[in-house]
């Protein structure tokens, strides 16, 4: 249940959207790692410098992707931080959650 009342289609619309904002996010935190594992490799950093350094950021909180979340939060988020672009929301959508986004972005 969400706490706004979207349409049918703007509301799958922003479903769809929170799941690929969501796998951006993991396939970025995938490709620090690997940075970081890279640099262990070529000697540049220590293996527990690596490690604490891998653990400090798989603790940092990823974005809240609830499923029973208003849909149009995590979407605000993700334009806010860059997961999304606002180009990606239908103009219908992107109305629906202007509010949402302005505060996102405060």
């Amino acid at each position: 249940m969400t706490g706004r009342v979207y349409s049918k289609a703007v509301e799958s619309e922003l479903r769809d959207l929170v799941e690929v904002a969501r796998q951006r996010q993991v396939e970025h935190r995938l490709r620090e790692f690997q940075r970081l594992i890279n640099r262990w490799k070529r000697g540049r950093s220590a293996p527990d410098e690596t490690l604490e350094e891998i653990r400090r950021r798989a603790a940092d909180a990823l974005a809240p992707w609830s499923d029973d979340a208003d849909p149009g939060v995590p979407v605000a988020h993700a334009i806010s931080a860059g997961w999304l672009s606002g180009d990606e929301l239908s103009d219908q959508a992107r109305r629906s959650i202007d509010v949402h986004i302005t505060l996102a972005e405060i």
